[in-house]
């Protein structure tokens, strides 16, 4: 028996024994659709981890999935995800690029085609949301081991010159060189809104992976 089904017969009978104590179930089918340059999924030893990372990195609920055919599959979550929330499934990707350059850009403006690409979200272990000290929305970053090797050494060898963060091709802030930049973890801050801010952590994140979801269906309420 399929382990959606199998957890919903359990949720059910759950219900009957404990009425008001179990949370209702939604399932939803989506289908895993890869960005340019990424694999079939039918061609990966494991595309239902791919599917469950993005549900529990854009949602925050471990899900259960099956696969049903055709790059298409069934996941259930608890009820309790908003109309809104569930819309993050489809957020479009982000492309994220840290650049190194000879002088500031101003932001909104194109990134460079010169510029010097240091690091995008393949280099990435991960990426949040966070605030800073005034309240206004930062994103925070690991890098992965080779990410980070790329960037010390940039920065030890580049003093004086730019680093330019940029967000699907335009500037959202840049930085100067001014010592090697060490360590693991980064930090993104910039003039946009915290909304926009949800929407570039959403979207990275959906890059990082290399595919996103598309919702082929309305939920259905076990």
């Amino acid at each position: 028996m399929p382990r959606f089904i199998l957890r919903a017969w359990i949720v059910l009978l759950s219900a009957l024994i404990f009425p008001g104590c179990v949370s209702p179930l939604e399932t939803y089918t989506v289908r895993l659709v890869p960005l340019p340059g990424s694999h079939d999924p039918s061609k990966l030893d494991n595309p239902r981890a791919i599917v469950g990372n993005l549900v529990l990195g854009l949602l925050g609920q471990q899900p259960e999935i099956e696969e049903i055919g055709d790059n298409l599959y069934l996941f259930t979550i608890e009820a309790n995800i908003t109309p809104g929330a569930i819309a993050r499934l489809q957020t479009p990707s982000v492309k994220l690029v840290l650049a190194g350059w000879d002088d500031r850009v101003a932001d909104n403006r194109p990134v460079p085609p010169a510029a010097e690409v240091l690091i995008t979200e393949a280099d990435l272990k991960t990426i949040r949301l966070d605030e800073d000290h005034d309240g206004k929305p930062i994103m925070i970053f690991e890098f992965k081991e080779d990410g980070q090797r790329k960037f010390e050494k940039y920065t030890a060898e580049n003093i004086g010159k730019f680093i330019i963060v940029g967000i699907d091709g335009r500037v959202v802030n840049w930085m100067p060189i001014r010592q090697p930049v060490l360590g693991e973890r980064g930090m993104i801050e910039g003039r946009f809104t915290k909304e926009q801010a949800i929407r570039y952590v959403w979207g990275i994140r959906m890059s990082m992976t290399g595919y996103r979801l598309q919702i082929v269906d309305n939920p259905l309420r076990d």
